[in-house]
């Protein structure tokens, strides 16, 4: 248990770290929210993605979780489009089958609920 929890804090603590820095660098030295997240993106997200998948033993089972996904995700969509079209019967239904299947998880909500949820431990953040 207090393994788990250290893997979690050892792991999300720079993110969070991250986020801090970001809301003080804009709130007291007048830095603008474009140049922030142009940094983030284009500087930040890379040098941690690659740095994450640089410590990865890769195996061939961590092929399945995004496939798996995937086919749920797809599966999903479909089902949420029937029923906008059901529902709507207008372009809203394909509004709500995207929206449905694209949550705003991006490098990391995937990663938080692989560690809380499957408890694998921190070669989970390497993964998404």
């Amino acid at each position: 248990m207090f393994e788990t929890f250290s893997v979690l804090v050892t792991s999300l603590l720079p993110l969070y770290a991250l986020i801090a820095l970001g809301y003080v660098s804009g709130k007291f030295f007048d830095v603008e929210r474009q140049t922030l997240g142009s940094l983030g993106i284009y500087i930040l997200m890379p040098i941690v993605a690659f740095g994450f998948v640089g410590q990865l033993d890769f195996k061939v089972e961590y092929i399945i979780l995004p496939v798996i996904l995937y086919v749920l995700l797809v599966m999903s969509a479909f089902i949420w489009l029937r029923i906008g079209k059901a529902v709507y019967g207008d372009a809203r239904a394909n509004l709500l089958a995207l929206c449905t299947t694209s949550g705003n998880t991006g490098y990391f909500g995937l990663p938080l609920a692989l560690a809380v949820l499957l408890l694998i431990g921190s070669g989970c953040i390497s993964l998404s």
